[in-house]
């Protein structure tokens, strides 16, 4: 619950084991042991929202993450208050593993932005973002069309990576993104916050790349480099092939074994926008 890392002092029943343990989806986990006793050395610093929303036994879970996100909270600390359990009605409460934690947290938020995104009017142009950090490139792909989302993932640490893909149209889920796992949900909620921001409503491709001197922090990276990648002035095009042409000329694997695996990009090209129509009237009218 405190804002910032406590002093403890800490007994453990024999000998610590000081490896780390380093996974592409969870945080890095240090040195670990058997405690037998721990103290707090020092008074936590508790935020009163914190207090406030963990006090309250009868309030949901997700309610109480929404509460702490619109308080402001940084979503390190949201998630650490997940996963100790401490949120929730009181028969409901459990400890949650942090990879679990991360990505429960990230859907939560992006859920309630999703609902508020649907009513906004759309963009007007394409619009392309990007950003590469920690042996990792993200580059976002917005649409002028409803919202939908897609994420593809490919790992060039193998002689011939193929981009895996989870996607989603304007009704969202109803299953998990199985294929990219917390990844989709971490590169999800930067680009809900954004449009939630601009009150605009956009389609999305956001492409993952990983690069063999990436570092294994967990998929918390990918949110963290997308928020990033759209904080940037964005490339804006008026047609979808120049958007891409901008995508390719970024990603190190072949653009065109990303648009193989794309459900969004074909659904998006296949659609016929309601202007088409009108342009057809008006040409024909002019050759009248």
């Amino acid at each position: 619950m405190a804002e910032r890392p406590v002093d403890m002092e800490l007994h453990l029943a024999g000998r610590p084991n000081l490896g780390i343990l380093l996974s592409p989806r969870a945080p890095p986990v240090g040195p670990s042991g058997i405690l037998e006793r721990a103290i707090i050395a020092e008074n936590p610093k508790v935020a009163r929202k914190v207090d406030n929303i963990v006090s309250d036994r009868d309030m949901r879970s997700v309610e109480g993450v929404l509460e702490l996100y619109r308080a402001d909270l940084p979503q390190t600390h949201i998630t650490r208050i997940f996963s100790a359990g401490l949120l929730g009605q009181e028969r409901m409460r459990r400890l949650v593993p942090t990879e679990w934690s991360i990505t429960a947290v990230d859907d939560i938020l992006g859920r309630s932005l999703y609902k508020r995104v649907l009513h906004l009017p759309w963009i007007g142009n394409y619009s392309v973002f990007g950003h590469a950090a920690l042996g990792n490139n993200v580059q976002v792909l917005l649409l002028p069309s409803s919202y939908m989302f897609e994420a593809l993932e490919a790992w060039l640490t193998s002689a011939n990576p193929v981009p895996a893909s989870d996607h989603e149209y304007e009704y969202g889920r109803s299953q998990y993104a199985h294929n990219l796992e917390g990844a989709y949900y971490a590169a999800r909620l930067p680009v809900l916050e954004y449009l939630s921001g601009a009150s605009r409503q956009a389609g999305a491709v956001v492409f993952l790349e990983v690069y063999p001197e990436w570092i294994p922090l967990g998929v918390w990276r990918f949110r963290e480099i997308c928020r990033r990648a759209l904080t940037k002035r964005p490339v804006e095009t008026n047609s979808l092939k120049e958007a891409l042409d901008v995508i390719g000329s970024r990603l190190r694997l072949p653009l065109w074994q990303w648009l193989r695996q794309s459900s969004i990009l074909r659904y998006h090209q296949s659609q016929t926008r309601i202007t088409s129509f009108l342009e057809k009237d008006l040409r024909a009218h002019r050759g009248r």
